[in-house]
């Protein structure tokens, strides 16, 4: 017998390997089995994204009263890991690594976790003042830019992270050769970047004081 579901106003719907629907409407995020009708609602959840390679969903959680957080958990609900103070996230174009913002006492970190040893924790900066923007990805998932922003400055830096070699590289205009002094990399989170498939570069557009 053929069952309805209303979900009302939903948005950013997937369905999952074992057909699972998930997605976002103003109660949050909403997860239902078709076949059996379990239906579960994460309140907090403010954006999400679903790993088809580990079939894995990560939600992240705003709460005025509790912390941020991001959970990654299974489609129909075992949870597996729960990162604190997470207020942005990045999913590669492989699903297979994550880049988490964290945020904890105006401190600010970045935290890679690649989905298949999810256990693994690799931090490429730690306790910083500046905030963190426009997360870019190489096409396949290989590397990732961002810049750094801070409060009420106009100039921010570019970081490039590989994540084979798993260096981290950062650029600012102190660096910038003399027919670029006047230049800065402005912290914008409109800027945008751009990776070489050969990993080797890094596009960006420059602002004259």
């Amino acid at each position: 017998q053929d069952k309805t579901y209303l979900i009302p106003n939903g948005k950013n719907s997937v369905f999952t390997q074992n057909n699972i629907f998930v997605c976002l409407n103003s109660s949050g995020l909403n997860i239902l089995n078709p076949k059996t009708g379990k239906h579960q609602i994460i309140k907090d959840a403010i954006t999400y994204e679903y790993s088809k390679i580990k079939d894995y969903l990560l939600i992240l959680n705003h709460s005025p009263e509790l912390k941020d957080k991001l959970i990654i958990q299974a489609p129909e609900g075992n949870v597996l890991k729960v990162i604190a103070d997470v207020y942005k996230f990045s999913l590669s174009p492989d699903q297979e690594n994550l880049i988490c913002c964290v945020s904890k006492n105006n401190e600010y970190s970045i935290l890679h976790i690649n989905l298949k040893s999810i256990d693994k924790e690799h931090w490429l900066s730690f306790h910083g003042k500046d905030s963190y923007e426009n997360f870019t990805w190489q096409k396949q998932g290989k590397s990732v830019a961002f810049i750094s922003k801070a409060d009420q400055k106009i100039a921010g830096s570019l970081f490039y992270y590989n994540l084979e070699t798993k260096k981290i590289f950062n650029l600012n205009h102190s660096v910038f050769p003399n027919a670029l002094k006047e230049a800065l990399i402005p912290a914008d989170s409109n800027l945008k970047l751009t990776i070489s498939n050969d990993l080797k570069r890094v596009l960006f557009s420059v602002k004259y004081k």
